[in-house]
């Protein structure tokens, strides 16, 4: 059994590309919060944290963040460590 199953991950990328709708692979992180806050588990927490409090936890994380922005593959990657229990 896979730990992130494959319907997760789309919709992890529908949401991004909400946030970077002409797919250069990044976004601000002031919007990676409200982001995260907008997807269920196990990628995100869905409405039991707010913002604040998601963004206080990610900076926690081994999340590279570039010139106040974030990749896909790095937020993806970092959720999906979460997940696994190895970050």
């Amino acid at each position: 059994m896979d730990l992130i199953p494959q319907d997760a991950i789309e919709f992890f990328t529908a949401k991004w590309s909400l946030y970077d709708p002409h797919a250069q692979g990044t976004i601000s992180f002031e919007h990676v919060g409200k982001m995260i806050q907008q997807l269920p588990p196990p990628l995100g927490v869905g409405m039991r944290y707010n913002e604040i409090k998601i963004l206080k936890a990610l900076r926690t994380l081994p999340l590279h963040i570039w010139h106040g922005r974030v990749h896909y593959i790095d937020l993806l990657h970092v959720l999906a460590e979460r997940v696994a229990g190895t970050e």
